[in-house]
């Protein structure tokens, strides 16, 4: 992630209204509206943060959902996968037997195991984290 995009999704996340329209985001990190511009629509392409639009309103607002990082890392892995299968082919190009596809092989095999164990970490954290939200639901109502 470039800087200005780590910047801008940094300042939206420390928000306490939990969004941001582009005149805001470029005042406060004091930058040019097009670079704004050209973070959100990286961002936006990432699935990093969402576009909204308040009814009446003609600025969009631009929002960070708590499972951020977790659509962040889903959107690597997807990109992941095309790498490993790209390499694994190039491996089976290049031959298993010649060093270079013995590389690649081992790349494709590091790449896989790595999706692999992620994704299985990533759904023990949706295990932990399901019967924790419930409860803080529950409790913030109270308060």
């Amino acid at each position: 992630m470039l800087q200005t995009q780590s910047r801008v999704l940094a300042c939206i996340c420390v928000t306490n209204a939990g969004s941001m329209t582009a005149a805001d985001l470029a005042r406060r990190l004091r930058v040019s509206p097009a670079s704004v511009s050209k973070a959100i629509g990286q961002l936006e392409g990432q699935e990093v943060i969402r576009r909204q639009r308040d009814p009446g309103q003609r600025r969009d607002r631009y929002t960070v959902d708590e499972d951020v990082m977790y659509r962040a890392v889903v959107g690597n892995l997807q990109r992941n996968a095309i790498l490993a299968k790209t390499v694994r082919d190039g491996a089976d190009t290049l031959g298993a037997d010649t060093p270079a596809g013995s590389r690649m092989k081992t790349l494709g095999q590091f790449l896989d195991h790595l999706s692999h164990s992620l994704l299985t970490w990533m759904e023990q954290w949706c295990a932990a984290r399901s019967p924790r939200q419930g409860a803080q639901g529950s409790d913030s109502e109270t308060e």
